[in-house]
């Protein structure tokens, strides 16, 4: 698809997001410089090598997964995007705490690009929470500090679909280990 861009770099980046498939339209922006210009913290990402159970560099990683995601969610490939942009950061401890490091970097990059609260209270949190691996041996109280992490019980459903495209983004598939998630009743009422 053939995009003609506007003068915002914010309206640019969702109109490719919303695209059926937004990676070419990443690519040409990152090739045109947009992102060094507006978004280094993702231009950090490409050529990054990750740890070697990972099939490609960060960059590549990113556009496996923002594909991988629904095409009806833009906030959520708004997420996928800016999802490592950590790891730059914490390439030189193995990419320990990237998702937490990321996740403060992200806020201060919706905040710059004009994003309101709302949807820097939609991504944040997705990032924050993107390698939170469910363990089916968590108390409710683990799971409702998971839950809290994420911003509310509402937001699972955006995890799971984020963690899968994730996976696929490393190249593999994973069990849908977050559906068969059930929520203490606590955490529900």
């Amino acid at each position: 698809m053939f995009f003609v861009f506007s003068n915002s770099f914010r309206d640019d980046l969702m109109k490719v997001l919303s695209q059926k498939d937004p990676t070419r339209g990443l690519v040409g922006l990152q090739k045109r410089g947009d992102f060094k210009k507006h978004l280094p913290e993702v231009e950090a990402l490409v050529g990054l090598e990750q740890l070697s159970t990972q099939k490609w560099d960060a960059w590549v990683h990113t556009l496996h997964v923002i594909k991988a995601l629904p095409v009806d969610m833009p906030l959520l490939r708004l997420a996928g995007l800016l999802h490592d942009i950590g790891k730059a950061e914490t390439v030189n401890d193995g990419f320990m705490g990237h998702a937490w490091v990321g996740a403060r970097m992200a806020g201060k990059v919706l905040v710059r690009l004009g994003f309101g609260d709302e949807e820097v209270n939609a991504v944040v949190p997705l990032i924050e929470c993107h390698d939170l691996g469910y363990d089916k041996d968590w108390d409710d109280d683990m799971v409702q500090q998971a839950v809290d992490a994420l911003g509310g019980i509402d937001n699972l459903d955006a995890l799971v679909l984020f963690r899968m495209a994730d996976a696929e983004g490393h190249g593999t598939k994973i069990e849908s280990f977050m559906y068969s998630f059930v929520a203490p009743d606590s955490v529900v009422s």
